[in-house]
């Protein structure tokens, strides 16, 4: 009889635990070069079996199967930001003194306790402690690209010449906190990216991953970014810094998100929106009609600003607080700025550093800073801060609408047009909205005063049959939900939607 042993399955994979393994060494302290071939770069393993694929790149971007080992790029960011920019290590939840307990390691500045100023830092969550984008780190061939400029070295380093403020001559505080590395690896004595789990050893290269054990995988206080941005805003910026220091955060990708959703909280917003100085947001989608409090949505037009995939210069302004339909979603409730790059999120704060560490200095020395009103082209159509009014007469008590890519259930809708707004202006400001009807919701058309009625409504060709913005609102009265009348006499209901 037929009997398969496990020991007959292939192994796993396993290329080494230094960065000699993999073919490659460090050149001039800021590159990666190719052992063969010193002129080459890093390339991706082209092996035709995925899982081939999966283990060298998690070898080499991260860690290896040594418990004592970590892996090639982050040993050497890591290193070089304890070493030469003077860095501390810190594990938490605080307590922790074994490192083969559960922990996410942060690095802070030693002597945060005194400092008037704090710079808290929230990268991807599919990035390492100290990594912003790998492939501007491996792919030092293409010009500014680099060990310093692919990770929060260069970032740090910029930090440290400013100053806390107009009477402080101190460089800020610095956290960088560790928005991805919450998955803990038991046999590694470490956390894993979400991406990373998927090159994680295994027992066999057959197998297809594992599942989360809460009570092996888990690590204390950090289950997910949320706990995570959570515990280094309460239990570390807020427990070790002065009452007085101002606090600026710049979040990157979904943990922008995630920061958003936690300061919109009302308990989160008393203990530590008092404190935030600047907040900065890069490649977030968290839409303004979900913000409750109206003090949160003042500080994000005087205090904050949106970097956006944009081919634009680095920190032009391309939308207003209200957004730019134009250009996509920019709905943000503060002023969106091109980020200097049009495709990966991951390179945001690589191109807008410049503007954006500028930005912050400028407003820590200027006491009563607000944002300016920027002279946006052309974009009279798509919102403008002469209609802002945020007070609290008309902000709904629900967790808000969702954004234009999203299936809407709740009645709010933007504040971009109020009951004391001109016809015109209402008419002007529905373009690009989405009605809600019994059966789905579909989006008007760009241009033109043109609405779209009710799905069960079509042609012969099972197109939705139009009918002008007029016919559907008789009022401009755009809070609540409304009975609205259609052609024919159909009195659907239908919920305005931003």
């Amino acid at each position: 009889m037929f009997r398969r042993k496990w020991t007959a399955l292939p192994k796993d994979p396993y290329f080494g635990s230094e960065l000699e393994d993999f073919g490659y060494f460090v050149h001039n302290k800021n590159a990666i070069r190719s052992i063969q071939d010193p002129r080459r770069g890093f390339r991706h393993p082209g092996y035709k079996n995925e899982r081939w694929n999966d283990r060298q790149c998690f070898g080499f971007n991260m860690l290896t199967v040594l418990v004592t080992s970590t892996g090639a790029l982050r040993k050497i960011v890591h290193q070089q930001l304890e070493n030469e920019e003077g860095l501390q290590r810190v594990l938490l939840p605080w307590g922790v003194t074994n490192p083969a307990e559960p922990h996410v390691p942060i690095f802070t500045s030693p002597d945060l306790e005194g400092k008037s100023r704090i710079v808290v830092i929230f990268g991807e969550t599919t990035q390492d402690l100290g990594i912003l984008s790998r492939y501007v780190i491996a792919n030092d061939k293409e010009p500014g690209n680099g060990l310093d400029t692919g990770s929060m070295i260069g970032i740090v380093r910029e930090l440290k010449k400013q100053r806390s403020s107009a009477v402080d001559p101190k460089a800020p505080g610095i956290v960088l906190a560790n928005s991805g590395e919450l998955f803990w690896w038991p046999e590694g004595q470490r956390g894993l990216t979400a991406s990373a789990r998927i090159g994680m050893p295994l027992a066999s290269a057959a197998h297809h991953g594992r599942r989360l054990d809460r009570d092996r995988h888990v690590i204390p206080g950090n289950l997910d970014v949320a706990d995570h941005i959570s515990y280094v805003m309460e239990q570390v910026v807020v427990k070790l810094a002065i009452p007085e220091a101002k606090i600026d955060v710049i979040a990157i990708g979904d943990a922008a998100e995630e920061f958003e959703v936690y300061i919109n909280n009302h308990d989160a917003w008393k203990l530590v929106g008092c404190r935030l100085n600047t907040l900065t947001i890069l490649g977030g989608f968290y839409s303004m009609a979900k913000i409750k409090n109206p003090s949160l949505s003042n500080f994000m037009i005087d205090r904050a600003r949106a970097y956006t995939l944009s081919d634009e210069e680095a920190g032009t302004p391309i939308a207003p607080p209200m957004g730019n339909k134009k250009i996509g979603f920019t709905g943000y409730g503060c002023w969106a700025m091109s980020g200097g790059h049009d495709y990966y999120v991951d390179r945001l704060l690589i191109t807008a550093h410049p503007a954006i560490l500028k930005w912050i200095q400028e407003v820590a020395i200027t006491e009563t800073y607000k944002n300016p009103v920027f002279d946006i082209p052309d974009d009279a159509d798509d919102g403008s801060t002469d209609v802002l009014d945020w007070d609290t007469e008309n902000f709904a008590d629900d967790e808000g609408a969702d954004d234009l890519d999203d299936s809407i259930s709740s009645p709010q809708v933007t504040r971009a047009v109020t009951k004391d707004a001109p016809m015109d202006d209402a008419l002007e400001k529905l373009r690009g909205l989405r009605f809600e009807g019994r059966d789905g919701v579909i989006e008007t058309l760009e241009t033109g005063n043109t609405a779209v009625r009710d799905d069960s409504d079509k042609d012969t060709r099972g197109n939705a049959v139009m009918t002008t913005v007029e016919d559907v609102v008789p009022d401009v009265s755009l809070s609540g939900e409304q009975n609205l009348p259609m052609e024919g006499g159909d009195n659907s209901a239908w919920r305005w939607c931003v």
